[in-house]
């Protein structure tokens, strides 16, 4: 009884994401919404834009959710009164895409899409670029000094030997040398004590 009302007091401290995002949602969003997103609005609303169009990011759940310089695209509790479903309707001063109004079947998905609660799977550090399998995620990813082998370098040489016998000050003597500078005298026992 008290982990439920432990769970219970969780729930009301975290705030849950608009809508539930069931697999049938999810499946909705990305078929018939992050395609549009990715053709009408990657060019002016993503990470990877020249110039970022209102501070609006629409390419990952958090930018959408965050909103831009009018404020939140989506409303939780007055979905029928976001700003990203005016702009597409071209409803106000604000009209998207610039480009011309989209065809009014995708203006439906999305009205449908932000009725489902908006069901969005991305996470914040999504980007304009999608990848379809993990495979091509990681080959994409391969120059990543995380994801690459351990090796041991080798321990370089320097002119002061005898000043360190261990392998990580031969790499801070070696660097030490290149910069033209040497490493200070050894402290008297008096000074290492106070």
């Amino acid at each position: 009884m008290r982990a439920i009302a432990c769970l219970g007091l969780v729930s009301l401290l975290i705030p849950l994401p608009l809508g539930a995002a069931d697999d049938a949602g999810l499946e909705f969003f990305e078929k018939k919404i992050r395609p549009v997103l990715v053709q009408h609005c990657y060019e002016c609303h993503s990470a990877d834009a020249k110039k970022v169009g209102g501070s609006l990011l629409l390419d990952s759940r958090q930018g959408l959710r965050k909103g831009g310089d009018s404020g939140p695209a989506l409303q939780a509790d007055a979905l029928e009164q976001s700003l990203l479903l005016k702009a597409i309707r071209y409803d106000g001063d604000v009209q998207m895409p610039p480009k011309g109004k989209l065809p009014p079947e995708v203006i439906a998905d999305l009205e449908a899409w932000l009725k489902l609660g908006a069901p969005d799977p991305r996470d914040a550090k999504s980007t304009a670029g999608t990848t379809s399998d993990w495979s091509e995620t990681l080959r994409s990813r391969a120059d990543w000094w995380s994801l690459k082998p351990v090796v041991n370098p080798a321990v370089p040489q320097s002119n002061n030997a005898g000043w360190s016998e261990h392998p990580v000050d031969r790499f801070i003597l070696a660097r030490l040398e290149s910069e033209g500078l040497a490493p200070a005298e050894a402290a008297p026992p008096r000074t290492l004590a106070r």
